[in-house]
């Protein structure tokens, strides 16, 4: 399969952008740059986590909060990680949120489920 790309609205404490970014299936988390973090006042925690790459070495990225929507699906305050990279990426934690998967047919993401919110009737 070849790389998977979707247009993802990223959504911080005062901004929110439309970017392209990187379905990634082959990640835990997701990650975006730095920079799309201090643009959207991304709420950060002062934390890193240690996680490992794929080539088994491990690195410290720092952890920040940010609303993200997808295909009308929308996550409020998913964990990314920052990164040095220029483009974010989606790993499966967000795509479960989301209730999305990857067709490995198409290379396109569709609903991996159905998208309702109940409400009790009384509270």
């Amino acid at each position: 399969m070849g790389h998977v790309w979707a247009e993802v609205s990223f959504e911080g404490v005062e901004g929110k952008r439309l970017v392209k970014a990187l379905i990634d299936t082959g990640s835990t988390y997701s990650a975006i740059p730095y920079k799309l973090a201090d643009e959207l006042s991304a709420l950060r925690t002062g934390r890193k986590e240690k996680l490992e790459l794929a080539d088994g070495t491990f690195k410290e990225f720092e952890v920040a909060y940010v609303d993200i929507e997808v295909l009308e699906r929308r996550t409020i305050g998913s964990k990314v990680h920052l990164t040095d990279a220029e483009e974010p990426a989606l790993g499966v934690l967000t795509l479960e949120e989301l209730g999305l998967e990857v067709d490995p047919v198409s290379e396109e993401l569709r609903p991996s489920r159905s998208w309702r919110a109940r409400a009790p009737s009384r509270y």
